[in-house]
């Protein structure tokens, strides 16, 4: 279910990309540990702890939370790595109508989109520009796979580089380009482009920034 279907969650904003049973059993085996035991679902993870606690997640916004509930230290995200022979599919197109936010203040900023993401409408329309005062840069890592991508941005966000900022992930495939956009720790959604040369944007290639 794409993030601008009716029913879908609001939440849920990487469901386009990480969306095979394949992507998710990758998923399971990249980010588990003896700390926390991940295995795949048909419909997300569960995520069990040594002492034989178990939590579902749908998302993997909830899948990072339950391995940081369960004390799994921050992986070191240069060595989350998928086979080179892994096939994974193209992301679905988020069709939801991209809108900027433009605030004095990052305080503001913050309200803004929050009330953005809260709001029914975030089915219809997404946060793709925040500009909040600070003329803070985004920061752009770069991957050749969109479930990698996906996974090192979210669990990033998860363990504070996000925060007071934008963080994307820009993933290069073989007839388009494909964005993934967070700002201040959400995920706000993602752009694709077809045929488009490197762009001029601010790219931080095999660098991962520390929280913000």
């Amino acid at each position: 279910m794409c993030g601008g279907c009716p029913g879908a969650k609001a939440g849920d904003w990487l469901s386009p990309v990480i969306r095979t049973h394949t992507q998710r059993e990758a998923v399971a085996r990249l980010v588990g540990s003896a700390a926390a035991r991940v295995r795949s679902t048909p419909s997300g993870w569960t995520v069990a702890s040594p002492t034989g606690r178990t939590i579902v997640a749908a998302t993997m916004t909830e899948l990072w939370s339950g391995l940081l509930a369960c004390g799994q230290p921050e992986p070191a995200w240069e060595g989350v790595r998928l086979p080179e022979s892994f096939d994974e599919p193209e992301p679905l197109p988020d069709r939801r109508t991209p809108l900027s936010v433009t605030a004095d203040t990052r305080a503001l900023a913050r309200q803004q989109v929050g009330q953005h993401l809260a709001a029914p409408h975030c089915f219809h329309v997404r946060v793709a520009e925040v500009h909040d005062g600070t003329g803070t840069s985004t920061a752009v890592l770069e991957f050749d796979s969109a479930t990698r991508g996906a996974i090192v941005l979210s669990g990033m966000l998860a363990h504070g580089h996000g925060d007071g900022r934008g963080l994307d992930a820009r993933i290069a495939l073989a007839d388009s380009v494909v964005t993934l956009q967070t700002w201040d720790g959400h995920g706000l959604g993602f752009s694709v482009e077809r045929n488009v040369q490197s762009s001029s944007a601010v790219r931080e290639r095999g660098v991962y920034p520390e929280r913000g």
